[in-house]
């Protein structure tokens, strides 16, 4: 179930293409203090648009429209630029659109998109390949040669339970490939959640409608390292952290968390980001928070204030991130990072 909280959407969009692979494992540990380079940026093709499927479409015209997903939608002004940030869900329902008004203009106001990641160079298959050399552990070993005997054990214990994903689908991959596809086959359908309603996918949509260039503040193989190359205790935890079908999908379905985005509940958002980890000890929730969330904010909010300072022309910039980067009183939040290098955070959703 934790998987759900902090998983970039665009990774599920190549596992399947990755899947038999055995490409050489890139790197064993990620360096969390890399500096990140600018990405060039792109003029995407007009994308193309696919019908809903009917029960899907029916569900969607008889929704109110009513909600008002603002994300934190909050700017910056330096040096003659501006960076409109907004906090997404990586996967949603299709009642989520369209946003917020404020969200909507504010998109049609930007010159420049930016994601987490360059997640537009995801649509180039060497790119594909190249990311899914993180995920696979080196040609030749399994996971029954990485994991413990009594990790590997559970892992197939837990497999028993679930029918769409077989051991050797997964054997190849790396722990904490094998706990994402793991649970993306097999409890986000059951929530009824997708990664084509994701709210980063449509974001994605307004800017590739408008023709602007899009970019990632992180590089797209630094994120990779950071969440397929973890030192080898977390990728341990992460597959010891996880439990039989029907607790998962039970746990994942109490938790709420795609209601509490839906309802822009802010503190409820926060308890399930953030107290969750932190009432754990094992070393895969230590590095959920101090790196996937901790360390990649910062990396953010750097990155955000380098765009600002350096670009020379006025440019306004909307920034999509992970709610849970905008969410807390420490480094996690990356408006506490900002405001500590000195800018002022302006709230456009009260």
């Amino acid at each position: 179930m934790r998987k759900l909280l902090f998983l970039p959407l665009s990774l599920l969009l190549f596992i399947l293409v990755a899947c038999g692979d055995n490409s050489e494992q890139v790197a064993c540990e990620a360096n969390y203090y890399e500096t990140n380079d600018y990405y060039e940026t792109y003029q995407p093709d007009e994308p193309e648009t696919e019908e809903l499927p009917e029960d899907i479409e029916e569900v969607y015209e008889q929704m109110p429209h009513a909600l008002d997903i603002h994300g934190l939608l909050s700017y910056v002004e330096y040096n003659g630029n501006r960076a409109y940030i907004f906090g997404s869900m990586h996967l949603g329902r299709p009642y989520f659109f369209p946003l917020a008004d404020v969200v909507e203009q504010a998109m049609r106001n930007a010159d420049i998109f930016a994601f987490e990641f360059d997640i537009v160079a995801l649509e180039d298959f060497a790119t594909i390949m190249a990311v899914a050399g993180y995920m696979m552990l080196p040609m030749g070993t399994t996971l029954a040669d990485v994991l413990p005997p009594q990790t590997h054990a559970h892992l197939l214990d837990v497999l028993d339970s679930f029918p769409l994903v077989d051991y050797d689908d997964i054997a190849m991959f790396q722990p904490m490939a094998a706990s994402t596809i793991i649970v993306t086959s097999e409890v986000f359908p059951l929530m009824d959640i997708s990664e084509v309603y994701s709210v980063d996918v449509y974001v994605l949509d307004i800017a590739q409608e408008l023709g602007r260039p899009i970019i990632g503040l992180n590089p797209l193989d630094h994120e990779m390292r950071l969440l397929y190359a973890a030192p080898l205790d977390v990728q341990i935890a992460a597959i010891d952290g996880l439990t039989d079908r029907d607790t998962m999908i039970e746990a994942a379905l109490d938790l709420g968390l795609v209601e509490a985005y839906a309802g822009q509940d802010m503190d409820a958002l926060l308890a399930m980001l953030r107290s969750y980890y932190e009432y754990q000890l094992d070393a895969y929730s230590r590095y959920m928070i101090d790196v996937i969330l901790i360390q990649r904010s910062i990396e953010f909010a750097e990155e955000i204030h380098r765009l600002l300072a350096e670009t020379d022309e006025p440019t306004t910039f909307f920034v999509t991130m992970g709610i849970g980067h905008m969410l807390g009183d420490d480094h996690g939040n990356v408006f506490v990072v900002l405001e500590e290098m000195g800018h002022t955070i302006t709230p456009l959703w009260q």
